[in-house]
């Protein structure tokens, strides 16, 4: 098996006012933060794949090889970390499992920033091939 590691590169360091000037207002002169996406009601709390679902996981195994309940959140790779992501803002509910369309809805979408993008080329086929073979099976009914 082939692993490749397309996680994007760590942003540079956002420099901290240590003492402002008289003038200065308060914003932004304390420690800087966590990842924001990692935030959950003004704590950490990604710890042993806290945040995924269990076809999140299984998806993730089968598309990258992690295991995210035993990585650090800095070792998940932007796969891992864009469902994360998605799931804590409100793209990817609770109760509502990846499938084909968040999988191209998201594709587009980072695709149109510009970025390295961790859904594109052999991550999305591994990703789609995944989801195609969970819903085999299953019979939608529509009245």
């Amino acid at each position: 098996m082939i692993v490749l590691d397309l996680r994007m590169p760590i942003p540079p360091a956002v420099p901290v006012v240590a003492s402002p000037s008289p003038g200065a207002t308060a914003t932004n002169t304390g420690k800087a933060k966590e990842d924001p996406r990692l935030q959950w009601g003004g704590h950490v709390a990604y710890a042993g794949g806290v945040g995924f679902s269990v076809l999140d996981r299984a998806l993730i195994r089968a598309v990258t090889g992690e295991n995210v309940e035993i990585l650090h959140p800095n070792d998940l790779s932007a796969f891992a970390l864009q469902i994360l992501a998605d799931r804590h803002n409100g793209r990817l509910p609770a109760g509502r499992e990846v499938d084909l369309d968040y999988l191209s809805r998201t594709h587009r979408r980072l695709l149109g920033l510009g970025e390295a993008n961790p859904f594109a080329g052999a991550l999305l086929k591994r990703a789609m091939a995944f989801v195609e073979s969970r819903a085999s099976g299953r019979i939608d009914i529509a009245m």
